[in-house]
């Protein structure tokens, strides 16, 4: 089989063309091919088709293009992603930080004769590496390319994880109202997402966008549900994560017991799913709220968080706040103006951290 040709699921296929409301003659017209092709594919004359005509199918019968390709069986690139998505390999090394891993391993594969939805998916990863590792301009392009795919193959999973992409970026940023918008203009379609693994990655981001407009109750509100859904999926990464936003909103709301047990519970899933970012940045948050709870902090240990901290590839843009925060509460000045000339320069493309730390 050459690698243009993708293996037909006949029985699939043939009924999904007997059911459908258009005619063989019309499906024929609308394709672009003679009616004898499409005869055959009903009667399983033959054995395969071209990506072509698989990709015009799929968008005819509004349909994806694995209800009626047998992508397990393919020799073509289609199985080298069947294999990628299927083993997930996005959340295998989130907790580890590996973006570069991941960026480097996207980029070498083949994108040559493969469907739209794994160029769609592909280019979605792609684009989560890129704003991981703060390169905001190429996850934009690789986000807004996913966008496209998701928006002309009428697939709602590679269309809105893109505008979750999009929201993220315009949030890191800085562009936090334009992230609300993005945010809130899926969540408006949220019944058109099927997969609860990205409704709680949208409710997460609504979450934290508006904890960075200080509107913690409903940030808190948004954290019970994604929690909700990450739990049902047993999601330890993510509910590491999770955790961390409830406990530094329980904190800023003033309920500083009950912040510092939900970021005890984001430590214990960190360890849980070796997350080693939070086993590190957990503990500056739990500083924070101690300080904010008016508690005695030991400056040892702080400072050798921080070193800790200060060793990690990727931080979380909010550890530079809260470091500066507590070296200006501890009057260690020397400190102060290090971790506050850092987190100016490690910000400078996030308006709204860098003027949190810029008023300090």
């Amino acid at each position: 089989m050459r690698n243009d040709r993708l293996k037909i699921r006949q029985h699939q296929l043939k009924n999904l063309i007997i059911h459908s409301d258009i005619k063989q003659y019309h499906l024929a017209k609308k394709m672009g091919v003679s009616e004898k092709t499409i005869g055959r594919w009903v009667n399983g004359n033959v054995a395969s088709m071209s990506l072509e005509n698989a990709e015009k199918l799929s968008e005819v019968l509004n349909c994806h293009l694995d209800t009626f390709i047998d992508f397990k069986n393919q020799s073509s690139n289609d199985s080298i992603y069947e294999q990628l998505f299927n083993d997930d390999l996005l959340n295998v090394l989130s907790p580890l930080g590996k973006w570069e891993t991941l960026i480097t391993l996207l980029e070498n594969l083949p994108q040559e004769n493969i469907s739209n939805v794994h160029k769609g998916k592909l280019f979605n990863w792609l684009s989560i590496g890129y704003w991981r590792t703060q390169k905001y301009n190429l996850g934009l392009s690789y986000a807004s390319k996913a966008k496209n795919i998701g928006k002309k193959s009428n697939d709602p999973i590679i269309y809105y994880q893109a505008c979750i992409n999009i929201g993220t970026i315009q949030g890191l940023q800085g562009k936090t109202q334009e992230s609300l918008e993005t945010f809130l203009k899926c969540y408006d379609n949220i019944d058109a997402i099927s997969s609860n693994h990205l409704r709680a990655i949208l409710l997460n981001n609504l979450s934290m966008t508006y904890f960075d407009l200080e509107k913690y109750d409903l940030a808190l509100d948004y954290q019970e549900e994604t929690i909700y859904l990450f739990k049902t999926m047993k999601k330890t990464y993510n509910l590491a994560i999770a955790y961390i936003v409830k406990g530094f909103c329980l904190i800023e709301l003033g309920h500083f017991d009950q912040g510092q047990a939900a970021l005890l519970v984001a430590l214990n899933y960190s360890k849980e799913s070796q997350y080693v970012n939070g086993q590190v940045e957990i503990p500056l948050y739990m500083t924070y709220g101690s300080i904010k709870n008016q508690q005695s902090i030991k400056k040892n240990k702080f400072i050798h968080q921080v070193k800790l901290f200060s060793r990690l590839d990727h931080k979380d843009p909010y550890c530079y706040y809260l470091i500066t925060f507590v070296f200006k509460y501890l009057e260690d000045e020397a400190n102060y103006n290090i971790w506050k000339s850092y987190g100016l320069n490690a910000l400078s493309n996030n308006l709204h951290l860098f003027n949190k730390i810029k008023d300090l």
